[in-house]
């Protein structure tokens, strides 16, 4: 399913940036040029978001962002709004903070702005604040959201984040249970309950269970994807979680002492989150953990071998002669002093 998206995906920019060259070809490159693209790079920058390739997104995204204030308030919206996603999808609060600050001034000056936009603008502040940890602020802006749009299950997940980072853990899933099984954004429900459920039990230090969870994240993500409309339709995209799940999944599974699985995902998941520092640091984690883990295979196979001295007898008469001598043994197999002994 994922192979299927990013093809799509790939044909989608193979035209739009035929259309760009053919746009270039016609008129010399400046600023005049540049606003009258606004519409096909916002577009170019769309696919780019998703299809995950954030960093690439958030280049064109900067580049329209300077030239903003000729166009038109609804392209403004659009193009503010990717920008801070994509900042928030991958974790560069400081840029979020900037579109949002501009956001703010835009929409106080302007009191004819759709409920959507401030509902959308509420809910961009909570995910920042809860980011940047700054809870107070993201109690608040909860409180908006709520009141905004009502108790439909963005809003209640958001409520469910926060919760979290209050280490509030038997509130939060309450919240997550309470949450309707459907998404006027077309989420999918399953595959966001069980991810939230499974950084919930890894907070709570049950990894095992996270595992679990994440696993079924996983699945649930997969199935969804496969149901969705295939093509050139944007509920494809927005429903699949899969690198998201996978940094979540190698991070529980690294806690859980299985540092080479973790390190696949991880792998995986640095594809699309390459500007995560530490995402790198966890990389280097699992793989001093998989060095680790065979160190001490290795050295429970040369206690096993150096343990026993000789085999005499055979069948009924079989016996083990255990060595006297453990000073070539390695320190955890060194657990008593025995003398040779038939057993």
């Amino acid at each position: 399913a994922v192979v299927s998206t990013q093809s799509t995906g790939e044909w989608l920019l193979d035209n739009l940036y035929t259309i760009e060259g053919k746009m270039n070809k016609e008129s010399e490159e400046d600023e005049a040029d540049e606003v009258e693209k606004a519409v096909l790079l916002y577009n170019i920058a769309l696919v780019h978001f998703q299809t995950k390739n954030f960093d690439k997104a958030v280049v064109i995204l900067e580049k329209l962002f300077k030239l903003i204030e000729p166009l038109e308030d609804g392209l403004v919206y659009k193009i503010c709004f990717l920008l801070v996603e994509c900042y928030l999808s991958t974790y560069q609060t400081e840029g979020a903070a900037i579109v949002v600050y501009y956001l703010d001034k835009q929409m106080a000056a302007k009191s004819s702005d759709s409920e959507m936009h401030k509902a959308r603008m509420h809910q961009y502040k909570t995910r920042l604040f809860a980011q940047q940890k700054c809870l107070k602020a993201c109690k608040r802006e909860i409180k908006n959201v709520l009141s905004v749009c009502g108790t439909t299950a963005s809003s209640l997940f958001l409520k469910s984040e926060f919760e979290y980072l209050r280490n509030n853990f038997k509130k939060s899933c309450k919240l997550l249970n309470s949450a309707p099984k459907t998404c006027p954004s077309k989420e999918h429900i399953p595959t966001l309950y069980y991810n939230n459920f499974g950084c919930m039990h890894f907070k709570m230090k049950k990894y095992n269970l996270g595992v679990l969870y994440l696993s079924q994240a996983l699945d649930a993500n997969t199935k969804a994807v496969k149901a969705a409309p295939q093509g050139c339709n944007s509920t494809m995209y927005s429903i699949n979680h899969h690198y998201q799940i996978l940094y979540n999944y190698g991070i529980v599974l690294l806690h859980a002492g299985q540092p080479k699985a973790a390190f696949n995902c991880l792998s995986q998941a640095a594809t699309v989150y390459s500007r995560n520092p530490r995402l790198w640091l966890r990389i280097a984690e699992c793989a001093i953990g998989v060095v680790q883990k065979s160190q001490e295979n290795e050295q429970i196979q040369n206690c096993k071998s150096n343990t026993v001295k000789a085999i005499v007898g055979s069948g009924i008469y079989r016996k083990t002669i255990l060595n006297t001598s453990f000073q070539n043994l390695p320190k955890k197999c060194r657990f008593a002093k025995f003398k040779s002994t038939l057993s």
